[in-house]
């Protein structure tokens, strides 16, 4: 131990600062009264398990936190420090063993209990991204597995919590590599265990985490599961998850057979109630037909009034339970308006139920009174009475026998002749007429989509930062093709399904509804798409003065792009005005005068519009 330097000592070693205090003759002794005791002190402290020499206190304290963790001699100089301390019998020594004050710190300080040092576990914690630090009283053996490991147990230390086992993990060899990228694990890349496969790997390649459980009778390793302890794992064992794994499939449910079986249940539902409603309909009007064929009164008296025996024989049929009390309803079932004075409480005679008079449809025509020739007309296939069909001819020739019925019961009555006439219609003229109709629209309706399509086009243009003159302009020549298209079936529309008085033609008085909805909405989109294209086709003609040299701004003549683009706006507006005429001159046909008024402010604007076009052209117009 000789000539060995203290590590962290500014000063030379013991036995040079021995030799310096033996040869110096000036220097301080133990024996000279004015030396210091410190320094005589710590001149000869040396340290009590290896025996090794130390300059002061602090070196010796340093010395056996640093050499000595355990509190254990070095085997290698067990032997050389008992027989030093026996047999050394320095003066010095002996001094430093007698003071009282050198033997109560050195006593007190091997007598109280060293604190637990912090270690270095690797891989204890699954929280942690790389190495942790944990106490020594750590055991790993205390893994739960089966379903202990489910079980969360009553402490709250997070070595008692349950977590997955370890039996199966790889036991690391002289030099480990990660398993991925080959790098070698060490302090710098970690070294971390698969929960799930138990392979070594690096942090990088474990910083994933995932759910799994403990392996069941027939398993060797941990399962996924999304109700298990979130593990770490490496980056293979998390993208083989089955919801990872799955992600590029498409999750379907095939609900087909379940509609079909819904449907299939919706529709038997429904033929149930459309045979219970039948079956009540026939026996309503054999009873209906046997009551007023035989009464020996007139039938007038049936459609007035009726009496108490001939509803409580409608009640039976019905069923009393089905027939609704008048106390205890309030409102109409199918427009749910509430009755009053002016809307009256009718029952239907099919059903049962309360609905509500609506004989001019104002509301959703709710019920009526239907004549029985009207409805046996239409369901002349049922099996009624030997009494009616005996009569039938009788029947179907007075309309003095009524019945009343609500809305649903005759769709549910007329259900199976609808579905026919849908199956074989006939070709009858009235069919043909709507074809006609269809036809003539459907023309409208293609010009119409093409008009929608590129007048948004054309305004997107204009606004566009990089504004192209060619595509505007080829853009403005289609919408106005499209324009003119327009108006030209709109005139043909008119000319089939008009007269010249503006009347509708005879042949058509069936759907002038439909025929005037079409031609009124037709008008109204033709000329709001030429107010707002004539804005766009302002817009566009200051775009292309600012873009065109000042000398052909100042020239006084036109040129023939300007006279042909005014030449198109007069015919726009002259058709439009030859429009808007036709229109005043129905609207004061029929009287209505509450219209008239906006349509004489638009053939003004139109007028005014025109003049001041006929100006600008001058010798260039018509």
């Amino acid at each position: 131990m000789k000539g060995r330097r203290i590590l962290g000592s500014p000063n030379d070693s013991p036995d040079n600062v021995r030799k310096k205090v033996i040869l110096d003759p000036q220097s301080p002794t133990p024996s000279h009264p004015k030396s210091n005791a410190i320094d005589d002190i710590s001149e000869e402290i040396k340290c009590p398990i290896c025996n090794e020499p130390m300059i002061n206190m602090f070196q010796l304290n340093q010395h056996i936190d640093d050499i000595h963790v355990d509190g254990q001699p070095n085997k290698s100089i067990d032997t050389e420090t008992k027989v030093s301390n026996t047999s050394y019998t320095s003066p010095t020594i002996n001094k430093l063993i007698n003071n009282d004050f050198i033997q109560k710190d050195m006593k007190k300080w091997f007598d109280t209990t060293p604190t637990k040092r912090k270690t270095i576990s690797l891989d204890l914690f699954d929280g942690n991204k790389g190495f942790s630090l944990s106490g020594e009283n750590n055991n790993d053996d205390s893994v739960l597995s089966g379903s202990e490991a489910n079980t969360p147990k009553s402490t709250s230390s997070p070595l008692n919590k349950p977590r997955i086992i370890r039996s199966h993990w790889k036991h690391p060899s002289s030099n480990p590599q990660c398993k991925l990228c080959q790098k070698p694990l060490n302090v710098k890349h970690g070294i971390v265990h698969c929960r799930k496969c138990g392979e070594l790997t690096c942090n990088d390649d474990s910083n994933y985490k995932v759910c799994l459980r403990n392996p069941h009778k027939n398993e060797t390793i941990p399962q996924y599961d999304k109700n298990g302890i979130w593990s770490k794992c490496c980056r293979t064992c998390y993208f083989d998850k089955p919801d990872l794994k799955n992600q590029g499939q498409i999750n379907m449910v095939d609900l087909t057979d379940k509609f079909k079986r819904m449907r299939t249940t919706n529709n038997e539902t429904s033929q149930l109630n459309r045979d219970k409603l039948i079956k009540r309909f026939i026996k309503i009007i054999n009873f209906l037909s046997e009551y007023y064929l035989t009464k020996k009164d007139s039938f007038l008296s049936f459609s007035l009034s009726e009496d108490q025996e001939i509803i409580d024989k409608q009640k039976q049929i019905i069923g009393f339970e089905n027939w609704q009390d008048d106390d205890t309803i309030n409102h109409c079932y199918i427009c749910f308006t509430r009755f009053n004075f002016l809307v009256r409480k009718h029952h239907c005679r099919v059903c049962g139920k309360i609905v509500c008079d609506d004989k001019f449809e104002q509301r959703q025509g709710c019920s009526l009174l239907v004549p029985v020739p009207i409805v046996l007309k239409i369901l002349s296939n049922l099996n009624y009475s030997k009494f009616v069909l005996d009569n039938w001819k009788k029947l179907m020739s007075n309309n003095d026998i009524t019945i009343r019925m609500c809305k649903n019961c005759k769709n549910d009555l007329t259900y199976d002749f609808k579905l026919k006439s849908l199956e074989n219609p006939e070709d009858t003229e009235e069919s043909n007429n709507l074809k006609l109709i269809f036809s003539v629209y459907q023309q409208l309706l293609v010009v119409k989509n093409n008009i929608n399509h590129y007048l948004p086009k054309y305004e997107s243009q204009l606004l566009s930062p990089e504004l192209k003159i060619d595509i505007t302009n080829k853009l403005k020549d289609r919408i106005m093709i499209y324009l003119k298209d327009f108006e030209s079936l709109i005139f043909q529309f008119k000319h089939k399904f008009y007269l010249r008085s503006g009347e509708i033609n005879p042949v058509f008085s069936k759907n002038f509804k439909l025929i005037n909805g079409i031609n009124q909405s037709l008008i109204l989109f033709l000329q709001d798409n030429l107010l707002k294209f004539k804005d766009l086709n302002e817009k566009f003609r200051n775009i292309e003065n600012s873009l065109l040299p000042k000398e052909t701004i100042d020239k006084p003549k036109l040129t023939k792009r300007q006279i042909r683009e005014l030449r198109e706006q007069l015919m726009v507006m002259n058709e439009q005005k030859f429009i808007i005429e036709n229109m005043i001159y129905d609207i004061t046909k029929q009287r209505k005068f509450d219209q008239l008024q906006p349509l004489l402010n638009n053939k003004q604007e139109l007028v005014n519009e025109i003049e001041s076009l006929e100006e600008k052209l001058g010798e260039f117009g018509f």
